[in-house]
């Protein structure tokens, strides 16, 4: 059902854009899932122009060194990564990940999460020795210690505050620990 979605994706974009405008964060959202969308088709050219407008826009509203830019540089890496353009997409992620370890430091999940990445893309270039550098630095991150307000601990352990046991309370941090 990826061509209806694309389908539906592309009114929906166009809505936002009557509505909000063209520069605002909610239709560069809205492109970021239209790109993915593209991806899952094997549209390969629109994925990629897609995304790029994504970035532009978030280093237009947002600015360069914005955590949200980043992670839109990121998608656009995974992107070529996933259509063979291996050397682009190292190049733009190296940057990511130097972005997020300054950013948002070192051990935070987006960080480990640009360095995977990085080492997948290394892989792919057949830089075995730096990959496995790399994978080493990342390795025993597995278990994070995140809080239930984070949203990528909402996504990963299925909770939301309002399906916390009861016996936590505000500002109580509890530890999951996460396969990854």
């Amino acid at each position: 059902k990826h061509a209806e979605a694309e389908e539906i994706q592309r009114r929906a974009l166009a809505d936002y854009e009557r509505i909000f405008g063209v520069d605002h964060l909610r239709a560069a959202d809205c492109r970021h899932g239209l790109a993915l969308t593209l991806r899952s088709l094997g549209k390969h050219a629109g994925a990629e122009k897609i995304q790029r407008r994504v970035v532009a826009d978030n280093e237009r509203i947002l600015g360069v060194g914005h955590q949200r830019t980043i992670t839109s540089r990121n998608n656009l890496a995974a992107i070529l990564h996933s259509f063979g353009k291996y050397a682009e997409a190292e190049e733009i992620q190296r940057r990511v990940v130097v972005d997020h370890e300054h950013v948002i430091g070192g051990d935070h999940p987006d960080t480990h999460t640009s360095r995977r990445l990085l080492v997948a893309i290394l892989r792919s270039l057949r830089k075995y020795a730096e990959a496995y550098e790399i994978e080493q630095r990342t390795r025993g991150h597995e278990g994070w210690i995140l809080q239930l307000d984070y949203p990528a601990t909402n996504n990963i352990t299925g909770t939301s505050r309002h399906s916390v046991p009861s016996t936590l309370q505000p500002g109580d941090i509890p530890i999951f620990r996460l396969g990854l």
